[in-house]
């Protein structure tokens, strides 16, 4: 679960990533976030990888709700141990 929401998180990151270059080196208007979707959905598999992409941002969310919960890297309860979870990145866990 926790990988495959990873996977999902670094995916959508490129592809913003992707947005942004294509945005800076085209001389027309950045597309909106309705126009990006517009643009994947119209791809050949594009219901399936927002589909899949989608997907792997729930499991990494719940991934990382249950970190939280079950206090995985033992930042405690207590008003300290809440912030640290809470401020954590993600790519330190």
């Amino acid at each position: 679960m926790a990988r495959l929401g990873y996977w999902a998180r670094g995916i959508a990151y490129l592809a913003v990533g992707w947005l942004a270059i294509m945005a800076v080196l085209s001389d027309t208007q950045p597309p909106t976030l309705k126009g990006a979707f517009t643009s994947i959905v119209e791809q050949p598999v594009g219901w399936l990888l927002l589909a899949v992409l989608a997907g792997g941002l729930i499991l990494h969310g719940v991934w990382r709700s249950i970190q939280a919960v079950l206090d995985l890297h033992g930042a405690g309860g207590g008003l300290k141990g809440l912030t640290s979870k809470v401020s954590r990145p993600a790519l330190n866990s």
